[in-house]
């Protein structure tokens, strides 16, 4: 696991209505977002990599399609650099990921209609970093 990232795999409590999960709570990490919004990504298409060097960001991942989640760990002074995380997360796996400015990330979608992400960040600063190393690994635009 990259330090100063969480995976939380989030529990469904399903009922004849449908499902709730709980994405987060204060009195299990002390994340402040500032801002959130929400994403579209058409099939196929894969955004990132990038980099928030002073920006943390909550990522919520549920459906009704999955991602493929790419986390690079690249800084020089970190106990995990170098390590490198893909799965696959969505409806067959949802999960919550907090990035504390850590690692670059990146995702592709994989199902066959357009998919929403919820995201909430810790600041405004847009100080997005693209490394071409990782683009054509990704496969991102």
């Amino acid at each position: 696991m990259i330090h100063g990232v969480i995976i939380k795999h989030l529990t469904l409590h399903e009922d004849e209505r449908g499902w709730l999960a709980e994405i987060y709570r204060d009195d299990e990490d002390h994340y402040q977002p500032v801002m959130g919004y929400v994403s579209v990504t058409h099939p196929g298409v894969a955004r990132g990599p990038h980099e928030h060097k002073y920006q943390s960001d909550c990522f919520v991942f549920v459906g009704p399609g999955d991602f493929e989640l790419h986390l690079w760990d690249r800084r020089e002074n970190s106990s995990t650099n170098g390590q490198y995380i893909k799965e696959v997360v969505g409806q067959s796996n949802p999960v919550m990921v907090l990035s504390r400015q850590v690692s670059f990330m990146a995702i592709r979608l994989l199902a066959t209609k357009m998919l929403g992400l919820l995201t909430w960040q810790t600041n405004y600063i847009a100080e997005l970093i693209k490394p071409k190393k990782w683009t054509k690994f990704v496969g991102s635009r």
